[in-house]
């Protein structure tokens, strides 16, 4: 026989089951402030912990780092205001001065080392930046590599790989016998991926021995619609290359100047120029040239006295590299009507011809005396090490053709990947 229960009795067992269930609940909030109490409390004493931690190593890392600044640059006066620590993630230091009487003096506003602790214990740095950096070095008359004899960059001791190098607002003023410097640049580079993130470049001047730059800008990554490459002037000895003018294209592993355009020896060049970021540097060249005046080549090449040549050349040249490694060159060029005039009056020159042509020296001395020429081609090529310059002339006195051979000069590493 199925009992009905009264309902008094069912609003009894009702309040009863959520009483009880409240008390549950209760036990549970309890048990929950407890637990976030006791959260509060140990992050509190964490929290102190470090703080503790960090006030009392702060002293120790301002005198740590300007003992080895003082090893790395000996006899100067060093100055540190400030800086915070903090154990977990990295050191900030503020307002550092190296200064060695008129000779050198760095000033940085802030320097930010950045650390994840699993990381460092395997030596390594996350990032490196540098904020409001001032670099100026006067070596009067001496050259700039003297510089490292006032400087001591032992690589004893723990060494630390960068992964990340940060530049803000860095101003360059270097003044030697032989490299004079006023820049000013920002960039952020991972060294541990070999990408550019952005990079905002302006040289005032650069002079290097016969390499000589005037105004350049280069911005890339930060604004897409800012980014290009402009220089008003870039020259090697007498030649000067002027209005160089490039889009830019990146996507932070490689970086594309096309198109890429310039004035040179009163005619134009465009190219394509691209550039791989990578373990090395890789980079293809692919210029076209016209109009350009090989009299004012002769001039510029100071080799007047030993070359004489007029007309006017246009064609391409190709190259292809890695870092220092050149592995292809390519050129062909084309001289048309109405031509010009050739004369060599260096007897090595034409010791060299007649050598290499086993033709009599006394007539290749006549046949390139004011030699008339028609119209001519010149191909640039790659010979084991050696660029090679071969030419050819027609020409109502007949035809003329020789090689001219540059020996790896050592800078770059022509025809090695």
């Amino acid at each position: 026989m199925r009992i009905r229960k009264h309902p008094i009795s069912r609003v009894l067992f009702y309040f009863r089951g959520n009483v009880f269930m409240l008390y549950l609940s209760k036990m549970k909030y309890n048990e929950i402030r407890k637990t976030m109490k006791k959260l509060i409390f140990c992050v509190s004493i964490l929290t102190v912990l470090l703080l503790s931690i960090s006030y009392s190593i702060k002293p120790l890392v301002l005198s740590f780092a300007k003992v080895k600044i003082k090893d790395t640059f000996s006899a100067s006066a060093v100055s540190i205001r400030d800086c915070e620590v903090n154990p977990l993630r990295g050191v900030v230091f503020s307002n550092i001065e190296i200064r060695r009487g008129s000779l050198y003096d760095f000033k940085l506003q802030k320097l930010k080392i950045a650390y994840a602790l699993p990381h460092i214990i395997k030596g390594a740095i996350s990032k490196v930046s540098l904020e409001g950096a001032s670099i100026k070095v006067n070596m009067g008359n001496k050259d700039i590599h003297e510089f490292l004899t006032y400087c001591n960059f032992s690589s004893k001791g723990t060494a630390f790989f960068v992964e990340a190098l940060e530049l803000s607002e860095l101003t360059l003023d270097i003044k030697s016998a032989n490299v004079n410097i006023g820049a000013h640049v920002s960039l952020d580079f991972s060294l541990a991926k070999r990408t550019l993130d952005f990079i905002d470049l302006e040289i005032s001047q650069f002079n290097n021995n016969n390499i000589n730059v005037q105004d350049l800008s280069l911005n890339i990554g930060r604004n897409k619609a800012l980014q290009g490459l402009y220089i008003r002037e870039i020259g090697y000895d007498k030649i000067k290359v002027k209005e160089v003018k490039s889009r830019v294209n990146y996507n932070a592993e490689a970086i594309a100047f096309d198109p890429l355009s310039a004035e040179v020896l009163k005619g134009k060049i465009n190219a394509v120029v691209n550039v791989t970021l990578g373990k090395t540097i890789a980079y293809t060249l692919d210029l076209k040239a016209c109009n350009l005046d090989l009299e004012n080549l002769a001039e510029d090449l100071r080799l007047v006295e030993k070359f004489q040549m007029s007309g006017k050349v246009g064609g391409s040249l190709k190259a292809k590299g890695q870092g220092l490694a050149i592995s292809i060159i390519e050129g062909a060029f084309s001289i048309t009507e109405p031509g010009g005039v050739l004369s060599i009056k260096d007897k090595k020159v034409i010791e060299n011809i007649a050598r290499s042509s086993k033709m009599p020296y006394e007539i290749l001395v006549e046949g390139f005396k004011n030699y008339r020429y028609n119209n001519g081609k010149v191909a640039l090529a790659l010979q084991g090490s050696d660029v090679v310059l071969s030419a050819a002339f027609e020409g109502d006195a007949g035809n003329r053709g020789f090689d001219i051979r540059w020996h790896n000069p050592g800078f770059f590493n022509i025809g090695k990947e």
